[in-house]
């Protein structure tokens, strides 16, 4: 009995075997015919997603020579790069469009990774149709704008003025588009995702300075503005680039600049009191330092508008005219305009031109007066000197028929490196300048930057010797820190700041006070100097963390600063190195993970 159920349970289980294989073999081409569908469909939203990123790359990649085209001023070849960049956006949003890809949007598992991929594909396709054709036109517009010399006509930059208005809005709309792109989570994708969002955030940037510009010259250059010049000299370095050695006083009549003073800085007058109100963080930094007094201690604070107010102020508190506003140059700046009109001749002293009137102002001028008896009077002589520089310089440009564009291109240069800066007495002209490098503005709050000053201590003029070398090592941190506006993600880094004295020995030495101006909330965990660890101070100067020390230097002598912050570096945001204005360019490396 017990062998019969035993047989008849073995072949009710064959039964059901065989009957499950021929279920099997019926559905199984279906099975196979599903499997081979996904995997398919899977292989073709994933080589469309491949060539959408790569072709959004190519075309930021031509909108990256559209800027650096305009930089030049080179609007054919813009015209022609934009070109590209559109070609390449138009298959890059191409091929995130159809009803495949409409489908893998709604796909669990494939929804981010594709949404992200035609949101970059849509923010390029926007920027290159509808962003950099105003560009192109601004840029051509203010290539006519510089008529001859120092006289210009503005009605063309005036007649494109709204159209690039609203495609710094447009620009500004596609890179949050991308800033808020999760990422796709395929490293070399969203590696490539991160230089599309850096290239379209530099372009956005430039878009806001040309727009800024079409609307600040209309009213910045009317007839009747009267502008304060202040000539530093990047010799003894000060945070906006060196101490005021000379000053102008310019005007403008019949759509043109008219000099109408210079002279050396000994003719003006520090004031007994300060005449700028400052908030109390910014009076313990500078503490007896006369920043708020003194034409030789205004600029040592990096914030140019606070710089170029307290010389308005003390200009007028000598009873000059009022201004409405101050700039700034240099020698490095007298330099790129000596480059578009020539060499200028000034008594006492060699044929200037762009490659020798840097180190002429910055040293020679101070050498050739070595033999006077207190240091004072060969300053005194060497400011007469830059002075006299500053209207030569002046009248050839005057007299130039150079290219507008030459011009132009020399001017922008000199904005990029700081060696030009601009404030306006005018609320809403300085509010747009202070979006800008023009405005000199400190970076403060919002995303993570450097900015490495140093400030000569001695008075001695060896700054023309330094050669800084920075740079900057980060990574992310897993923590996120409340730095005033709830939970922030943090990024751990590495400063290196190697400061070198190239002087000769009978110059002598110098004498630093080092300065790393960082994002607000920014902290520092270390610090050495030659491997020596240190202690540094902290400050706060509006909204910026600032970590200071002294450093020595003798002739042929490079000292090495190493500091670790932790800096706020919100997702998504770019970080920023802001040079400070030298004779010799910084060198920069940075690396963030």
């Amino acid at each position: 009995m017990t062998t019969r159920n035993a047989s008849s349970d073995r072949g009710r289980r064959l039964q059901r075997l065989r009957g499950l294989r021929h279920q099997v073999a019926q559905y199984l081409p279906f099975v196979v015919g599903i499997c081979v569908v996904a995997l398919l469909f899977l292989g073709y939203i994933a080589a469309r997603g491949y060539q959408a990123n790569r072709d959004a790359y190519r075309a930021t990649l031509a909108l990256s020579r559209v800027d650096n085209d305009l930089r030049e001023g080179n609007t054919a070849q813009a015209r022609q790069d934009s070109a590209k960049a559109r070609r390449l956006a138009d298959e890059a949003e191409r091929y995130t469009g159809g009803v495949a890809w409409g489908l893998a949007q709604h796909v669990p598992g494939l929804r981010g990774p594709t949404r992200s991929t035609r949101a970059v594909a849509t923010a390029v396709d926007s920027v290159a149709r509808r962003v950099v054709a105003p560009a192109i036109d601004l840029s051509a517009a203010q290539a006519g704008a510089a008529l001859h010399g120092l006289s210009y006509n503005l009605a063309p930059l005036e007649s494109v003025a709204p159209t690039v208005t609203g495609a710094h809005v447009l620009v500004d709309d596609d890179v949050a588009v991308v800033d808020r792109t999760a990422p796709i989570g395929l490293p070399p994708l969203d590696r490539r995702i991160a230089q599309v969002r850096a290239r379209l955030a530099d372009l956005a940037r430039h878009i806001a300075n040309l727009d800024s510009a079409a609307q600040l010259a209309p009213t910045m250059l009317a007839d009747g503005r009267r502008y304060l010049v202040l000539i530093q000299n990047n010799g003894e370095s000060r945070a906006t680039g060196g101490v005021v050695g000379a000053y102008a006083l310019v005007h403008v009549a019949n759509s043109a600049l008219v000099l109408d003073k210079v002279g050396p800085i000994d003719e003006l007058h520090d004031a007994s009191a300060p005449v700028v109100r400052t908030d109390a963080a910014f009076e313990r930094r500078y503490a007896g330092l006369g920043v708020t007094s003194s034409w030789r201690s205004l600029n040592l604070t990096p914030d140019f508008p606070v710089a170029a107010q307290v010389a308005s102020a003390l200009w007028q508190r000598q009873g000059r005219p009022a201004v409405d506003g101050v700039f700034a140059i240099d020698p490095p700046a007298l330099a790129s305009l000596l480059d578009v009109t020539g060499g200028v001749r000034v008594a006492g002293g060699p044929l200037l031109t762009g490659a020798n009137v840097v180190a002429f102002l910055e040293s020679g001028a101070y050498a050739a007066h070595a033999e006077a008896t207190h240091p004072e009077a060969a300053d005194a002589a060497a400011n007469r000197y830059l002075a006299a520089a500053t209207t030569a310089t002046f009248d050839a440009l005057r007299a130039s028929d150079a290219d507008g564009r030459v011009i132009l291109r020399a001017l922008a240069k000199d904005v990029s490196d700081g060696h030009l800066q601009i404030w306006s007495e005018h609320t809403d002209e300085e509010s747009l300048l202070a979006r800008t490098r023009a405005g000199g503005a400190l970076v403060g709050r919002g995303a993570p930057y450097l900015e490495v000053v140093t400030q000569n201590l001695t008075g001695g003029k060896v700054d023309f010797y330094l050669r800084r070398d920075v740079s900057y090592v980060a990574h992310h941190t897993s923590t996120a820190d409340d730095v005033g506006s709830g939970p922030t993600p943090m990024e751990d880094a590495v400063v290196t700041v190697r400061l070198t004295n190239t002087a000769p020995s009978p110059i002598g030495a110098d004498k630093l006070w080092v300065s790393l101006y960082l994002a607000g909330g920014t902290g520092y965990t270390a610090a050495a100097i030659d491997g020596i660890p240190l202690a540094m101070h902290t400050d706060i100067e509006d909204g910026a963390s600032v970590i200071s020390t002294v450093v020595a230097i003798g002739p042929g002598q490079t000292r090495t600063l190493v500091v670790r912050v932790v800096q706020p570096a919100p997702a998504g945001a770019p970080f920023t190195y802001v040079p400070q204005p030298l004779a010799v360019p910084d060198q920069v490396a940075v690396r963030r993970d």
